[in-house]
C-alpha cells in the first residue's frame, strides 16, 4: 500500500482477511480509514523494531497498533523470511504497479491533483526517485515498482528536512543509480526553512528537480489552527495567523536562482503546467538543478 491511500486501496483492505505491516507508520489510522480497526474477523500481522524506539522521551508512536501476531523484525528479514518459507517454487509473479486515471478538478486553480498528474506524465519516460512527496498527493498518480522509485516519508515530519533529504539521495544516487532521477516534491514551507541546502546541489553538480507545491502557507499547521479553534470555540477565521507566507509571497524562483538553480514559474494556472514541467526537464537534461513553483490551491 502507498502511504497516500486512495478509495481502491481502502476498498482491498476492507475486503482483505489477513493484513501484513511492514513497519507501516500509523497501523491504527490505516485500518480506522478502512472501517476495519475494531473488526475481530481481519487478522493483522505488524512486523517491526519501533518498540526500541519508543521511550518516555521518545513517545511519537501514534495510535497504538493493533497486532494479531507482533513480529519484532524489520521488514527485509520479514519479507526474506516469508518468500524462503514459500519455496522457489511457490515464489509470487513480480507485480507491475501502473499509474491509474487522475482526474484533476475542472477549475481554474490548480489542484493537488492536477500537480500530481503533471509531475507524472513530465517523468514517465525517465527513470526517477521521489525523494519525498507532500501532503495529499494522489497515490495512483505515481506508483513505485522499485525500491528506489520512492524512499519513504520521514517520521518525525521535521520542516525543512525535505529538501536536504534530497541532496543526500542524490549524492547517494551518483553511486547506486546515476541514471535515476531525483525528484524533490515537497511544499513551499519546507524549502523555505532547507532553502540553504539546494546550494549543495549546484556546488555538486546534482540535477535534482524540486517540484513545489507552493499554497503559500505551512498550511498543515493552518489547518492545525482551524480545528483548534473550533474545538475552543475561538474565530476560524483568524486560522491563517502567523502561517500564510503571503503580502509579500517570497520570491522561491528567485531563492533557488541565487542558490545557482534553474527555476520555472510561478506557474498558477492548470492549462500552463504541460508547458512548465517541457521547460524544466530540458534544464534537467542539461545537467543543471531545477525548480518548478506551482501555485496550488490548498482548498482543493
Amino acid at each position: 500500500m502507498p502511504l497516500f491511500q486512495s478509495k481502491d486501496d481502502l476498498s482491498a483492505l476492507g475486503e482483505a482477511d489477513v493484513v501484513l505491516s511492514l513497519d507501516w507508520l500509523d497501523v491504527k489510522a490505516f485500518l480506522d480509514a478502512a472501517g476495519r480497526a475494531g473488526d475481530d474477523s481481519l487478522t493483522v500481522i505488524h512486523a517491526s523494531l519501533d518498540r526500541y524506539a519508543h521511550t518516555g522521551a521518545v513517545m511519537d508512536y501514534l495510535g497504538l497498533p493493533r497486532a494479531d501476531i507482533m513480529l519484532l523484525a524489520d521488514p527485509d528479514t520479514t519479507t526474506q523470511a516469508l518468500l524462503s518459507s514459500l519455496g522457489a517454487d511457490k515464489k509470487p509473479a513480480a507485480v507491475v504497479a501502473k499509474p491509474g486515471v487522475i482526474e484533476p478538478p475542472d477549475t481554474p486553480t490548480i489542484s493537488m491533483a492536477h500537480l500530481a498528474d503533471a509531475t507524472a506524465k513530465a517523468l514517465r519516460d525517465h527513470k526517477h526517485c521521489y525523494a519525498c512527496l507532500p501532503f495529499g498527493w494522489p497515490a495512483a498518480a505515481s506508483p513505485f515498482n522499485h525500491p528506489l522509485d520512492y524512499l519513504g516519508a520521514d517520521a518525525g515530519g521535521v520542516i525543512g528536512a525535505a529538501p536536504p533529504f534530497a541532496i543526500g539521495a542524490a549524492l547517494a544516487m551518483q553511486e547506486t543509480d546515476p541514471d535515476r532521477l531525483v525528484v524533490l516534491a515537497t511544499g513551499d514551507g519546507d524549502l523555505l526553512s532547507g532553502m540553504a541546502s539546494l546550494w549543495t546541489a549546484t556546488q555538486r553538480g546534482l540535477p535534482i528537480l524540486a517540484v513545489i507545491n507552493n499554497n503559500r502557507s505551512f498550511y498543515n499547521d493552518e489547518r492545525h489552527q482551524d480545528r483548534m479553534a473550533q474545538a475552543r470555540g475561538r474565530p476560524r477565521e483568524n486560522k491563517w495567523v502567523g502561517q500564510r507566507l503571503d503580502d509579500p509571497p517570497p520570491d522561491l524562483c528567485g531563492l533557488a536562482k541565487a542558490q545557482g538553480w534553474a527555476a520555472v514559474g510561478p506557474v498558477a494556472l492548470p492549462e500552463d503546467l504541460p508547458e512548465a514541467f517541457d521547460r524544466a526537464m530540458a534544464s534537467i537534461a542539461r545537467g543543471r538543478p531545477t525548480l518548478i513553483d506551482v501555485l496550488v490551491d490548498p482548498e482543493l
